[in-house]
């Protein structure tokens, strides 16, 4: 998750997808799974003029509220436990104060004010050691600031459900597929 400690660092995708003469440069979408989605909401707002469109499954979105906060049962407990502490590990955070800067630093939410492009949040609507709340909470803000999102709530889905429930993977990757038609075809495209 901190892998890079810098907004360079995450714009250095996008510089190297400029490299391709093949790519479009006016039609860059970002697409992610848990840590891949927290990318793909910080690439947005830390490259808003080339990030056209994003999709980002079950992201956590807050990582102080995400790791302050609680879980029931045995199992969710358990999962949310091992969650913590591999992130506190990974971060490499010298001190506590130390580690809540970065956990403010790898939030998308501290993003909120500079992504511009049309976000669409995928998520388990059963899932637990990311509740959907993480991705309504972000949805609400960046509505707020003026920013074009939707939250997919996929019934009965759970953790990481596009790998191991292949119903509401097929819907979800519908979804995700009209999302990026809609904000990354070219505009003669969409009105021919």
């Amino acid at each position: 998750m901190f892998a890079w400690r810098s907004s360079g660092d995450l714009t250095l995708i996008v510089d190297a997808i400029s490299k391709y003469p093949q790519a479009d440069q006016n039609r860059i979408g970002a697409l992610g799974f848990s840590e891949g989605a927290v990318v793909s909401l910080l690439l947005a707002g830390h490259d808003p003029d080339r990030v056209k469109a994003v999709v980002a499954y079950y992201p956590i979105t807050d990582f102080p509220y995400w790791y302050a906060g609680e879980r029931t049962g045995v199992f969710s407990r358990a999962l949310f436990a091992l969650a913590r502490w591999q992130l506190r590990v990974e971060s490499g955070a010298s001190d506590e104060e130390d580690f809540q800067r970065m956990l403010r630093l790898a939030s998308p939410m501290s993003m909120v004010e500079f992504v511009r492009a049309p976000v669409l949040f995928v998520h388990g609507a059963d899932d637990t050691l990311l509740p959907p709340e993480e991705s309504q909470r972000m949805a609400e803000r960046l509505r707020t600031s003026g920013a074009t999102t939707e939250v997919l709530l996929v019934p009965d889905g759970g953790r990481l459900f596009n790998f191991r429930q292949p119903q509401q993977a097929t819907d979800a990757w519908r979804a995700t597929l009209a999302w990026l038609d809609r904000y990354l075809r070219p505009t003669a495209a969409r009105s021919g």
